[in-house]
């Protein structure tokens, strides 16, 4: 019955109308400002008050950038701090999920909450999204493609002012779970809606902190489904981070975590690292990609991989140096061989190395 009553729900209209508004697919792709880009409307059509079909939809509003949790509990967009019943109450009330995806909410709110925490970070924006959500739909993989415009991609957040979807596909109907956990991670993280009161647009996004590139080189590093070419994800890294963490470890991060679960175990291997830095030097890293400026690529690779080599020095010392020789071995062959940067920083990366491998011998003594 559900599935009839999605299937009835869902109609070629909607196709068209989120194949061109989606702002969020199976990797992220950050909000464009469109108060000053479209390819319906233009800054002179808005001053002369030109109204055209297609056109009215962006600039009939105002959109208001919040960037801080403090000013969105202030405006009273977001409720803050909610409970693990509230988040749940939620699922229950929302009658656009199909019952049978349902359990898939459960699941992940249950993980979000299974050290008895009340503070989840950007727990409000999922919250929020949560209520939105106008439907949770199975597709043919070829509506996935159409939507995202990769082949590989097999889940999509749609989000816009006022529709909002997530788009499984029926191909991989047995990894939704999977799927949909990395679309949660998503819905935490940034939020599109209209505050029909006042006719504006608003647009919620704590990015600074998000860690979305971490996010997306664990999905691409342990499925490959992501569009990595696109999206620029030097997944290379991961080979570093498995040189810290176990395999079990990163899997569990993967498949039931988000960035949030990443931050307890780095953590555990030594809380006086910026993990806030390093998910920025992440981040930051792809947005140099694209910047078309090589001037900054070198500190922030150099200030990034340093960071890698912190912990890798913390999780060998928590170990007592058991196997310190392979280990370091293993970590230098993957610098030279394996992460994406130039060779003068890899240079420099293993003088630092070497330099602290001298001090730690000299030590053990």
């Amino acid at each position: 019955m559900e599935k009839k009553r999605a299937n009835k729900n869902w109609n070629y209209k909607k196709m068209f109308f989120l194949y061109f508004s989606s702002l969020f697919c199976y990797f992220f792709v950050p909000p464009q400002d469109l108060s000053y880009t479209s390819h319906y409307y233009t800054v002179e059509d808005e001053e002369n008050h030109m109204k055209i079909g297609y056109k009215n939809l962006w600039f009939s509003h105002h959109i208001q950038t919040i960037e801080t949790e403090n000013e969105a509990f202030e405006r009273g967009y977001l409720e803050p701090n909610p409970t693990f019943e509230r988040l749940i109450k939620a699922v229950d009330e929302n009658k656009n999920i199909p019952y049978k995806m349902k359990d898939y909410f459960y699941y992940y709110i249950k993980g979000l909450y299974k050290d008895g925490k009340t503070n989840i970070k950007n727990s409000s924006i999922l919250l929020k999204n949560i209520e939105l959500l106008d439907g949770v739909y199975s597709m043919p993989q070829n509506f996935i493609k159409a939507i995202s415009g990769s082949s590989q991609t097999v889940g999509c957040f749609l989000s816009s002012y006022n529709e909002h979807f997530i788009c499984l596909s029926k191909k991989r109907e047995s990894y939704h779970q999977y799927i949909l956990n990395h679309e949660f991670n998503h819905m935490r993280k940034t939020l599109l809606f209209q505050d029909t009161e006042t006719n504006t647009i608003i647009n919620i996004s704590f990015d600074k902190e998000a860690g979305y590139s971490l996010d997306e080189e664990l999905n691409s590093y342990y499925t490959s489904l992501s569009f990595v070419e696109f999206g620029g994800y030097p997944y290379e890294n991961m080979y570093l981070l498995e040189n810290i963490l176990t395999e079990q470890e990163l899997e569990n991060i993967y498949f039931y975590g988000n960035i949030d679960t990443l931050q307890y175990k780095l953590e555990e291997i030594n809380s006086s690292i910026n993990f806030e830095r390093f998910i920025q030097c992440s981040d930051l890293q792809v947005d140099y990609i694209f910047d078309n400026d090589p001037s900054n690529d070198y500190d922030i690779d150099y200030e990034l991989y340093s960071i890698y080599i912190d912990y890798f020095f913390s999780k060998e010392k928590q170990d007592n140096y058991q196997n310190f020789s392979n280990n370091f071995n293993d970590f230098c062959d993957v610098i030279i061989h394996d992460i994406p940067t130039s060779r003068d920083i890899k240079e420099q990366l293993l003088q630092d190395l070497k330099k602290e491998r001298v001090k730690i011998l000299e030590k053990r003594k």
